[in-house]
C-alpha cells in the first residue's frame, strides 16, 4: 500500500469526515490536551496521530495568514508553508535562515496559545470587511501606498483615531492582522507587560501608531523612534525602517530592548521608556540627572519637565512621565481598542 493511500485510509477510520466541523477553539483544546506537554517528533509519529495533527493545526490555522489550505489531515507543501509562516512571524523560529515548517511540541504549544487571538482577528478582520453603514464610512479608512500585501508584509486597510458612537477605534499598526500575536510573543520573550508596549509604541508615534512615523526635529523613526546611529548598530537605516510594517519592526524592537534588558528579571513601564528614551538612566537612582538645565537635550524634551521652568531633568521625571502618559491613554481605551 502506497503512503498517500495508506495516509487515506487512517484518516477514512479516524472519521475525520466527521470532525470537519468542529470549531477552532474544539480542535485547540483536543491538540492542547493530546501533543502539550509531551515529547514527541512529527516525522517520527504513527501516521495515524501525523494525520491527526496534521488535520488539527488545519483547522485552527484555516481562513487566517497561516492558512494550510484544505482541511484534510494530509500532510503536503501548502500545510508546511502555513506552519513555516507562523514558525517565522510568531515564534521567529528560523533555522539556515528560514523556518522548515514541521510542527513539533513547541511549535503545536505556541499554536494552542495563540487560538484565541486567531479566532478573535478573524472575527475582527471579517467585519472590518463589511462595517455596518451607520457606525463607520468610507472616511475611517486609510490605505497604505502599496496595496498588494505578501507573506512578509501585512500593512492593508488602517483605521485612523475616529470617536463613533463612543468607539476608539484601533488605528495604525494595531490594525495589521497578526501584530498583536507577534508582540505577545516579543513581551514574552523580554518578560515585559505588552500593553506597557503598547504605551511606549503609543509615546513615540504621538499616539498614531505609524510605523513609518519620524520626528520632525531628529532621525527617530518608527515604533520606538529608533535613532540613525541605533539602526546602523542593528543592521539597518532609519530609512528602511521607516518602510517596514510594524509587524516587521517588532523583531528590531526585540532586539533593541533585549540588548537593555537582558539582565532583568522583569521591567516596569517606567524603565522599559527609559530603555527607549535614556538608556544611560537604567539602574540608576530616581534623583539621578540625566540632562542638567539649560543643555540642548534639557530644552528639546520639555514635556520631561512636566511644566517645571527650571530644574535639571532626572530618572523620575522620565518615568514619571511614562506613567502619566499611560494614564491619560488609559481614559481613552474601550473595550474595542487595545485589548
Amino acid at each position: 500500500m502506497g503512503v498517500m493511500r495508506g495516509l487515506l485510509e487512517i484518516r477514512k477510520s479516524m472519521g475525520i469526515n466527521q470532525l470537519q466541523n468542529i470549531s477552532r477553539q474544539q480542535a485547540s483544546d483536543i491538540l492542547g490536551k493530546e501533543y502539550v506537554g509531551r515529547s514527541w517528533k512529527f516525522n517520527i509519529l504513527p501516521a495515524r496521530e501525523m494525520v491527526k495533527v496534521s488535520f488539527l493545526i488545519q483547522r485552527i490555522l484555516a481562513d487566517t495568514e497561516f492558512d494550510c489550505g484544505k482541511v484534510d489531515g494530509l500532510w503536503g507543501e501548502n500545510t508546511r508553508k502555513g506552519i513555516a509562516l507562523f514558525q517565522e512571524q510568531v515564534m521567529k523560529q528560523k533555522v539556515h535562515g528560514k523556518a522548515r515548517g514541521i510542527p513539533g511540541p513547541n511549535t503545536v504549544r505556541a499554536i494552542v496559545e495563540c487560538t484565541s487571538t486567531l479566532e478573535e482577528q478573524e472575527k475582527t478582520l471579517s467585519e472590518e470587511d463589511s462595517p455596518p453603514e451607520d457606525e463607520v464610512s468610507e472616511d475611517d479608512f486609510v490605505w497604505e501606498k502599496n496595496e498588494e500585501e505578501s507573506v512578509d508584509d501585512f500593512r492593508g486597510p488602517v483605521r485612523e483615531k475616529r470617536i463613533v458612537e463612543g468607539k476608539f477605534l484601533k488605528r495604525g499598526v494595531l490594525n495589521e492582522p497578526y501584530f498583536d500575536i507577534k508582540l505577545e510573543a516579543v513581551a514574552r520573550a523580554l518578560n515585559v507587560n505588552k500593553d506597557d508596549l503598547i504605551t511606549i509604541f503609543q509615546i513615540e508615534t504621538a499616539g498614531t501608531f505609524d510605523s513609518s512615523s519620524k520626528n520632525p526635529g531628529s532621525t527617530a523613526s518608527g515604533l520606538i523612534g529608533f535613532m540613525g546611529s541605533t539602526a546602523k548598530r542593528l543592521g539597518t537605516t532609519t530609512e528602511k525602517i521607516r518602510e517596514m510594517t510594524g509587524t516587521q519592526q517588532l523583531d528590531l524592537v526585540q532586539e533593541y530592548l533585549h540588548e537593555h534588558l537582558q539582565d532583568r528579571r522583569e521591567t516596569g513601564l517606567g524603565d522599559l521608556y527609559l530603555a527607549v528614551a535614556a538608556p544611560r538612566g537604567l539602574g540608576k537612582d530616581d534623583n539621578f540627572t540625566l540632562y542638567k538645565e539649560g543643555t540642548k537635550e534639557w530644552r528639546k524634551n520639555a514635556e520631561w519637565r512636566m511644566g517645571r521652568k527650571k530644574g535639571d531633568i532626572t530618572v523620575g521625571d522620565i518615568k514619571r512621565y511614562a506613567l502619566q502618559k499611560s494614564a491619560q491613554y488609559a481614559v481613552q481605551k474601550s473595550p474595542d481598542a487595545i485589548t
